[in-house]
């Protein structure tokens, strides 16, 4: 995602938000970033990894 909020380069942006949807299995355009964003705003939680609990 901070690629394709602050990277300077179209087709880095373009890649990134490729990889975004493909692997969050959204059927958008890679670049519709304002809904790209809004979207992980709200399914983060989804997937990120629990942090392991200290033995």
């Amino acid at each position: 995602m901070e690629v394709m909020k602050t990277d300077a380069s179209l087709k880095a942006v373009e890649y990134a938000g490729r990889y975004f949807t493909t692997d969050t299995n959204l059927k958008i355009k890679p670049l519709a970033l304002d809904y790209l964003s809004n979207w992980w705003s709200e399914h983060r939680k989804d997937y990120e990894i629990p942090a392991l609990e200290p033995k």
